[in-house]
C-alpha cells in the first residue's frame, strides 16, 4: 500500500474554466489557431505543482515507486469542510494517473474509491492499495 500526504484538493468546480474572448483574439492576432474549451485553471495547476512535491518528497526523503498495474482501491481522507465529499477525487485521481502511481483511471484499473472525511482542513491523505488480481 502507498500512502501520500498532500495538499487538500481544490474542488471539481475550481479545476476548468472556459477560454475567453480574449484570448482567442490574442491568438488570432499572433498568426495562431484560437483556442477552444476549457483550460486548468491556475489554482489546479499551483495545486498541482504542490502535490506533485508532496508525492516526491517524504519529509526529507525522496520517494520512487513502481506503476501499480493491478486492479487498485483509492482511498481519500480529506479535511476541507466547504467542500462535497467528493469533489477532491478527480484532481487526486488525476494526480495519481499524471505520477505513474496508476497506469490509468478507467474502470477495469479503479475498482473502488472510499471518500472519508477528517484529519486535517488543508491536507488529504491518499492511501493506494492493490488489489488481489
Amino acid at each position: 500500500m502507498l500512502t501520500f500526504v498532500i495538499p487538500a484538493a481544490p474542488g471539481v468546480n475550481a479545476l476548468y474554466r472556459n477560454v475567453t474572448p480574449t484570448e482567442r483574439a490574442r491568438a488570432v492576432a499572433l498568426g495562431r489557431k484560437p483556442p477552444r474549451g476549457r483550460r486548468k485553471t491556475e489554482d489546479y495547476g499551483q495545486w498541482q505543482r504542490a502535490a506533485e512535491w508532496a508525492m516526491k518528497l517524504d519529509g526529507n526523503k525522496s520517494r520512487t515507486w513502481e506503476t501499480i498495474t493491478d486492479p487498485v482501491e483509492i482511498k481519500i481522507i480529506n479535511g476541507k469542510e466547504r467542500l462535497d465529499c467528493d469533489a477532491p477525487a478527480k484532481a487526486i485521481i488525476d494526480l495519481l494517473v499524471h505520477m505513474r502511481v496508476i497506469p490509468d483511471d478507467n474502470h477495469n484499473h479503479v475498482r473502488r474509491v472510499v471518500l472519508e472525511y477528517g484529519g486535517s482542513p488543508k491536507e488529504a491523505i491518499v492511501q493506494v492499495k492493490e488489489l488481489a488480481a
